[in-house]
């Protein structure tokens, strides 16, 4: 059985993460299993979300809510989504995060990516850490255009 949805750690690149990469973690798997509400647990109230295409046509997603709001509407149209954890890098208060996905939308489109994903990372008065804010380099600007044409967002 081919698992549909997965957090895949490449070698050398720990599945336990530091306090302050735990809401980095827990952001992907919420990601890969399309679960929204969990997205929005990691984020902090003045979370924004950098889509770094190079392309002015997508979305700006400059508060929590957009990031919601986009997440509800994207996540769903995945029936396949592996994301590999190619390294992860830490300095204080941000997290960054090479990674690879393999995704299928429900039309059957398979979508290959890599990212850079740097995360600010706010510790909060209880200790615990939260996202801040995030910048998603997208490698291959020409496969994200043909998924978008396959979600008709194009």
């Amino acid at each position: 059985m081919s698992l549909k949805q997965a957090v895949q750690f490449s070698p050398g690149v720990s599945p336990k993460p530091s306090a302050q990469a735990r809401p980095c973690y827990d952001w992907m798997d919420a990601l890969v299993h399309s679960n929204v509400d969990g997205l929005a647990m990691t984020l902090a109230d003045g979370y924004a979300h950098e889509m770094l295409t190079h392309d002015p046509t997508y979305p700006v997603l400059e508060h929590k809510k957009a990031c919601i709001e986009f997440w509800s509407w994207l996540l769903p149209n995945f029936r396949k989504f592996i994301l590999t954890v190619e390294e992860v890098k830490e300095t204080p208060g941000e997290v960054v995060i090479q990674a690879a996905s393999d995704i299928e939308t429900q039309s059957g489109h398979k979508y290959r990516q890599g990212y850079s994903l740097t995360f600010s990372v706010g510790q909060q008065l209880d200790g615990s850490y939260k996202l801040t804010h995030a910048k998603e380099l997208f490698k291959d600007t020409d496969a994200l255009v043909l998924l978008r044409r396959d979600l008709g967002d194009l």
